[in-house]
């Protein structure tokens, strides 16, 4: 019987973490200078907390690492967590929650 109660402990807790940590999770990308539509993982934030924190927090970072001298990628949030494709083109336009500055 303990055994029974540990695995619907564990598949409860594992549920848990499926649904609202994407809804809150921001992903920090970068092109290259070499190939401006390459899309690549910097960084992801997912904290225990409001969307707006972890927005917040993606924001800084991709300032920090955009506003240092002689960057010639580009980096961006984007809201939700981190998928492979080819990176948007880098018109200003922002019809998917993602943020350019810079």
């Amino acid at each position: 019987m303990p055994i029974v109660t540990i695995l619907l402990l564990v598949g409860t807790a594992a549920l848990a973490g499926c649904g609202p940590t994407a809804e809150r999770t921001y992903t920090l990308y970068r092109d290259s200078s070499v190939d401006p539509l390459m899309r690549i993982h910097v960084a992801t934030f997912d904290a225990d907390g409001p969307v707006e924190y972890n927005h917040e927090n993606c924001e800084r970072a991709r300032a920090l690492f955009q506003d240092q001298p002689g960057i010639l990628t580009r980096y961006w949030c984007e809201a939700g967590a981190y998928h492979k494709q080819l990176a948007p083109r880098h018109d200003l336009s922002n019809p998917q929650g993602r943020s350019w500055r810079g």
